[in-house]
C-alpha cells in the first residue's frame, strides 16, 4: 500500500457507488485540480487487511469524501469508515467530511443520517 499523504479519501458503497467514485477520483486527479485521491481499489492490495488498509487511508488523507447512496448505510465497511471519519473530525479544528449525494435525495439522507444531512451536501 502506498503510504504517501493524500488530499482526500473517497468512501462509497460498491453496490451502487463504485462507478461514480472512480469517475470522481479521476476528475479530481486531473491537471486542473491536481489532487491526490485515496480509493480502496487503487490502494488496498490483494493479501492486505481491509481494515488496516482503510485505517491507513483515513489517517493519510486530509479530507473524507462520502459518496452517499441508497446502499451506503446498509454496508458494514462504509459504516465503519463513517464512524472513523466522525472520530477524526471530533479531534480536528476543521470540517473534514464532505458529503456527496448520488442517487439519493436530501430527504432520504435525512432519514439515514441527520448529522450528514445538516451539512452543505453536494447533490
Amino acid at each position: 500500500m502506498n503510504d504517501d499523504k493524500h488530499d482526500a479519501f473517497i468512501s462509497y458503497a460498491t453496490d451502487d457507488g463504485s462507478e461514480y467514485a472512480m469517475q470522481l477520483k479521476n476528475e479530481l486527479e486531473l491537471e486542473r485540480y491536481g489532487l491526490k485521491i485515496w480509493l480502496d481499489k487503487n490502494n488496498i492490495r490483494i493479501g492486505n487487511g481491509i481494515r488496516s488498509g482503510l485505517d491507513k487511508g483515513l489517517v493519510k488523507s486530509d479530507y473524507k469524501i462520502v459518496v452517499l447512496t441508497k446502499k451506503y448505510f446498509e454496508k458494514y465497511w462504509t459504516n465503519q469508515e463513517l464512524d472513523g471519519m466522525f472520530a477524526q473530525e471530533a479531534f480536528s479544528d476543521k470540517k473534514i467530511i464532505l458529503p456527496v449525494c448520488y442517487g439519493m435525495s436530501l430527504k432520504e439522507l435525512l432519514e439515514h443520517s441527520p448529522m450528514l444531512a445538516g451539512r452543505l451536501v453536494v447533490p
